[in-house]
């Protein structure tokens, strides 16, 4: 996995232009992507694991068009593939697996379905009049990762949709008595099935495959991403089978 991050390449004044564009919407995205596309261009790659698994490099950082339409591995195209709705899926694992009698089973049926079908931010944005994925996005991690706080707006509107699953999670961090258990604990599912099953087994079938993380996601070389697809969504299939298929 470390070897692969040198393998690398990237197409620097493509990446540059377009971080022009941005200079002035917010400086400090603008200069941390700036410094992270020089270093991967003058193959300085950092890494390191934090404690909840995920691996955190130059590329982590990236704004998505420079990792989607930017980086080579040996001179070649690449492509990303992710899990859709990361976090939520995660979440109906754990709700799953925790036999909660909170849950309204009805209510957890919507929410399992709209994360095993990639329509959970699409459903947020209808309901709740939202301007695009990004404002979903947020909305979503400022509920399972924040205090929950009674006046919150974000937490005011996602209990509009899913009053019995925001008071799960409000529990969930009561219990274990830290607001940031949430996160840490998704993170950790998360980077459990990426390297100890999806990449395992990809590396198991095909050891010339270089593979480059990015938390729920993986960078290949595009003549690599029927293989490499087919894995990846089979891994996922398997893992949220008892909680996606069994509704």
């Amino acid at each position: 996995m470390i070897s692969d991050l040198y393998s690398v390449q990237i197409e620097f004044e493509r990446s540059i232009f377009y971080l022009n564009t941005l200079k002035n919407e917010d400086i400090d995205i603008y200069n941390r992507n700036k410094y992270s596309v020089e270093s991967i261009n003058n193959q300085h790659i950092f890494y390191h694991f934090d404690v909840y698994g995920r691996m955190h490099t130059n590329f982590t950082i990236l704004k998505s068009f420079i990792r989607k339409n930017c980086l080579l591995i040996d001179g070649e195209e690449t492509c990303e593939i992710d899990i859709k709705n990361s976090q939520p899926l995660f979440l109906s694992k754990l709700i799953d697996e925790s036999n909660t009698r909170w849950v309204k089973s009805d209510e957890f049926q919507l929410f399992t379905t709209l994360v095993k079908d990639g329509n959970y931010y699409q459903f947020l944005i209808d309901k709740l009049q939202l301007k695009n994925k990004s404002d979903a996005k947020q909305l979503t991690y400022k509920v399972f990762f924040g205090q929950n706080r009674s006046n919150s707006k974000v937490d005011q509107m996602f209990v509009k949709l899913f009053p019995t699953i925001h008071n799960f999670i409000k529990l969930y961090k009561n219990e274990h008595k830290d607001y940031k258990v949430l996160a840490y604990d998704l993170q950790k599912a998360e980077s459990k099935l990426i390297f100890n099953q999806i990449i395992k087994k990809i590396m198991n079938l095909n050891s010339d495959i270089k593979i480059i993380t990015v938390h729920d996601s993986i960078i290949v070389q595009k003549k690599y991403k029927n293989f490499v697809s087919n894995i990846f969504f089979s891994e996922i299939f398997n893992h949220f089978e008892s909680s996606l298929i069994n509704l």
